[in-house]
């Protein structure tokens, strides 16, 4: 263009100026470009790790709560089994049979009017949380729906119905 003279000798240098700026600012963008990708890739890492973190943070406090809470059911049917047990009752000749959570079956001696009562559901055959030397205790009806609510599993023997 300068020797068909349509542009002068300042015209091209400034337009080769700005080639030039063209050129490094496309170089710069191409730098930029492939710094992220690397920024890009630390910062998703870390946030998986973050993520991660936090996942395991849950899990953890979800089994400590769940096993705060068992251990709160624990004391409260003890409590229920220890306010509530019959202690006054006085073993009789009479061999009461009834199923543990091991399905074995156990029993106990107890007297007629204990059996009448346990037959007609006026008292539960319980196990007892903690206490090795009296594994099982009676207990009243009123108790033993308490402790239907905290825990079933507990009420060993129970004619919930109270028919013979």
């Amino acid at each position: 263009l300068l020797k068909a003279g349509l542009i002068d000798k300042s015209a091209k240098q400034q337009a080769d100026t700005a080639d030039r700026r063209k050129k490094k600012k496309k170089k710069k963008k191409k730098k930029k470009k492939a710094a992220p990708d690397v920024d890009t890739q630390r910062r998703e890492a870390y946030e998986a790790k973050v993520a991660a973190e936090a996942d395991e943070n849950r899990a953890r406090e979800a089994a400590r709560r769940a096993e705060h809470e068992a251990h709160e059911r624990r004391n409260h049917l003890a409590n229920l089994v220890r306010s509530g047990a019959e202690r006054n009752l006085k073993p009789g000749n009479r061999r009461f049979c009834f199923v543990s959570r091991a399905q074995r079956i156990l029993w106990t001696y107890v007297t007629d009017e204990t059996q009448r009562k346990l037959q007609l559901g006026a008292l539960a055959i319980v196990e007892q949380p903690g206490d090795e030397d009296e594994p099982h205790v009676l207990v009243p009806r009123a108790t033993a729906e308490r402790i239907r609510d905290v825990d079933a599993e507990a009420i060993r023997f129970w004619n919930e119905e109270g028919t013979e």
